[in-house]
């Protein structure tokens, strides 16, 4: 939340969107890490919340076109990251995107 907060210190009116799965974690059905609420936070905080959207490359062109793109830690955003060419913030992973 405090990285989107810092973004909308400098843009007020920027757009959100989360995407994140509850149900196609790597364990599987196993474990699930996340659950649907969750994500309550973030839509209270005007962020689009999108949940197991089944279109990868849907996706990854939203992530790859975005004016600020943050990651989290996993792996699924490296490629669209590498592929933007504007401001992409990470806090840290095994994989480093290029610098913009």
């Amino acid at each position: 939340y405090k990285m989107v907060s810092r973004v909308r210190n400098y843009f007020p009116n920027a757009d959100v969107h989360i995407w994140s799965s509850i149900s196609n974690t790597v364990a599987g059905a196993k474990l699930h890490r996340w659950r649907k609420s969750d994500f309550k936070k973030y839509k209270a905080l005007n962020m689009t919340v999108h949940l197991d959207d089944p279109d990868v490359v849907e996706i990854w062109s939203h992530l790859a076109h975005a004016h600020v793109l943050i990651l989290s830690q996993s792996a699924f955003s490296m490629v669209p990251a590498y592929l933007n060419p504007n401001c992409v913030i990470y806090h840290g992973h095994q994989y480093v995107p290029p610098s913009n």
